[in-house]
């Protein structure tokens, strides 16, 4: 069976124990410090927008919530999944490139726990959410560590930035380096088909595709 992005490698996999979400994990953030090193705030994190070469390796895809920020530049568009939206934006409040490191740790938890860091995913549970609001799983300390400060209602305690999650001591055993070159290997060995057409990720697409309206 071929796997086209990550929802469908986790549907049948998931969830992922430890060693397979760290190398997961950094290259995604690898992906999302490119896009943010380009000004661009992508907006919809998740699963399906991850899609997976013919060596397992990510692709983030689909530009279509992505907007262009640049010289500190903010903007309080309501967009994206909102199960994966960080509550600033849910609640209308002016946000940044940030905004995409709550989606990731998000897009961490389910992919580790088999479930939504918060369950109740209508607008006004968003709205609502308070520092007490999220209950840590019972993942390794350090992990859930991860988890609680990417998934902190306060911006300004969250983690928010590549530099800081590559800081993270759940990464410690990762070579940054050998992720940018896409040597790192994957804890299993799947039957990778591509089920997309032609997604290539480069930078002169994402900009020429930017709906800067949005």
């Amino acid at each position: 069976m071929g796997y086209g992005n990550l929802f469908m490698l986790w549907r049948d996999y998931g969830p992922f124990e430890e060693n397979t979400l760290r190398i997961y994990a950094a290259e995604i953030a690898f992906a999302l410090d490119y896009i943010h090193g380009n000004n661009i705030a992508y907006r919809d994190l998740k699963m399906e927008n991850i899609v997976l070469d013919l060596d397992g390796h990510i692709q983030i895809v689909d530009f279509g919530f992505a907007k262009k920020l640049v010289n500190g530049e903010r903007t309080r568009t309501v967009c994206g999944t909102l199960q994966y939206m960080a509550p600033e934006i849910a609640k209308e409040k002016f946000y940044g490139r940030e905004v995409d490191w709550w989606s990731y740790g998000v897009l961490l938890h389910i992919l580790n726990t088999n479930s939504y860091p918060f369950p109740n995913c209508d607008v006004s549970s968003h709205i609502e959410l308070r520092y007490d609001s999220y209950s840590t799983p019972c993942s390794e300390p350090i992990l859930s560590d991860l988890f609680n400060k990417l998934l902190s209602v306060n911006v300004e305690r969250r983690i928010h930035t590549f530099a800081q999650v590559k800081s993270h001591p759940f990464f410690e055993s990762i070579n940054w380096d050998d992720v940018a070159l896409k040597k790192v290997h994957f804890c299993f060995n799947l039957d990778l088909e591509i089920l997309y057409d032609k997604v290539v990720f480069h930078c002169i697409e994402v900009e020429s595709g930017l709906d800067e309206s949005i």
